[in-house]
């Protein structure tokens, strides 16, 4: 094992060491991401334009979309390639209706909600990413059942302390109405380490004039799947084995 290697491992220790989880919970191990198995999400929270933060002043997603997917695209091999969305929701603005939080990240009720586990990654084992486990799927990650807090940058840095980060959004990913992004005293939650619910939300009294934040990125759903996968053959393809199996079979025929 190189030195540096050993350097890796030994930083991403720390980092598990550090990391706390919600009261009455222990803090994952970190795996390799090649070792999860089924369904998951890969989450971070951003690192705010270099510690410089957002103005939550734009009303529509797909800008919030951009600026986590900028920040993923940056990290380069840190996270897996992967469409990564912003955990915003927005206003209806004239014919533009606006879009919850859960369905910018494409998610509607269903297994995303209630059955697909959150991961973030917490450094890197060579070249593979090392994550642990944010929580057993949406519904506990917004309900407060975390197993760690969700913070750590795109870069798999930890963050350290308070680190507020807009949503717009009630504590179940629907609209704060009034207090989305892009109004005037957003919504917003906590990526905080010392315990408690994850996500929270809080009085909106902090205003986007004079106040910048991050935001949380979520990947699609990706997928791990065990063993290897055969592809079922199609009807022209079987027929045309079939056919050339006939015709080695009458070439070998013995003559009359």
């Amino acid at each position: 094992m190189s030195q540096q290697t050993n350097l890796v491992r030994y930083s991403l220790l720390a980092t598990v060491a550090a990391t706390v989880g919600a009261p009455g919970t222990a803090a994952a191990v970190g795996m390799d991401i090649t070792d999860i198995t089924g369904n998951y999400y890969i989450a971070f929270v951003d690192d705010a334009g270099n510690g410089t933060g957002y103005q939550a002043t734009s009303t529509s997603a797909a800008d919030y979309n951009t600026i986590v997917n900028t920040d993923a695209a940056a990290a380069g091999s840190i996270l897996p390639s992967a469409t990564y969305n912003a955990f915003v929701s927005t206003p209806t603005v004239g014919q533009t209706p606006g879009v919850s939080a859960l369905a910018n990240i494409g998610c509607t009720r269903g297994a995303c909600f209630t059955a697909t586990p959150i991961y973030e990654v917490i450094g890197l084992d060579g070249s593979t990413p090392v994550v642990v486990e944010v929580a057993d799927s949406l519904s506990d990650f917004l309900g407060g059942t975390i197993i760690n807090n969700l913070n750590t940058s795109q870069y798999g840095v930890q963050k350290t302390g308070y680190y507020y980060v807009w949503t717009g959004s009630n504590a179940d990913g629907t609209p704060d109405v009034g207090h989305e992004v892009g109004t005037s005293f957003p919504e917003f939650g906590t990526a905080s380490i010392g315990g408690g619910t994850f996500f929270s939300q809080v009085a909106a009294s902090f205003d986007v004039a004079t106040n910048k934040y991050g935001l949380y990125g979520f990947s699609t759903v990706l997928s791990n799947q065990t063993g290897t996968i055969i592809p079922e053959p199609s009807s022209p393809a079987l027929l045309a084995v079939g056919a050339g199996l006939l015709a080695v079979m009458r070439r070998r025929r013995p003559a009359a």
